[in-house]
């Protein structure tokens, strides 16, 4: 399979792949689930790309700029 015909999983970030703490404003409030980095680097070697999917609804609100929602 070629790198542009593989296949990609597509993963919330928010109660999936970290805790959901609600509106983090810097990198040190976020913390993997147990298990996401095994798991992340099992499906990358396996062949998937992996694309992270947020909804940065914080920054519509006003209460995160972009820079913070990263």
């Amino acid at each position: 399979m070629t790198e542009a015909n593989r296949a990609a999983i597509f993963l919330d970030r928010d109660g999936t792949l970290v805790y959901d703490i609600g509106y983090p404003r810097c990198p040190d409030q976020v913390q993997l689930l147990p298990g996401v980095r095994e798991a992340l680097a099992i499906l990358r070697d396996h062949g998937f790309r992996l694309a992270l999917v947020i909804n940065q609804s914080g920054v519509g609100r006003g209460w995160v700029t972009m820079e913070e929602a990263g």
